[in-house]
């Protein structure tokens, strides 16, 4: 017998699935989910431990160098965003020559697919 979190993963799909109510309890999966929403978290995770070492500077805590680490980290993260995308979304290219972007306003492009 199967035990654990892919047997109990298995029988609400399988449930579901015979009630018809699937979207309750699953969402499909795109493109952005599988390729880029791990980078953007480790983004988001490492943007947020930034603001925290930054917003501690302000009150007077000494945060040494982590806070330009941490900048240099958040940009590499961003930069590695943006080739992902325009790698697995081709598209991402084509749209910012349509609108006129630059290839750094490319990020932005990322970031609103991401979310």
């Amino acid at each position: 017998m199967i035990e654990g979190d892919a047997f109990l993963l298995w029988k609400v799909y399988e449930l579901s699935l015979i009630k018809n109510n699937i979207h309750r309890y699953f969402r499909h999966l795109t493109i952005i989910d599988v390729g880029l929403r791990p980078m953007l978290m480790r983004e988001q995770m490492l943007y947020r431990n930034l603001q925290r070492r930054q917003n501690a500077s302000v009150v007077s805590i000494d945060v040494g160098g982590d806070v330009k680490i941490l900048e240099k980290m958040v940009e590499d993260a961003r930069r590695e965003i943006v080739d992902k995308a325009t790698r697995i979304i081709p598209r991402f290219t084509d749209i910012a020559d349509s609108l006129g972007l630059d290839r750094s306003d490319v990020n932005g492009l990322a970031g609103l697919a991401g979310d």
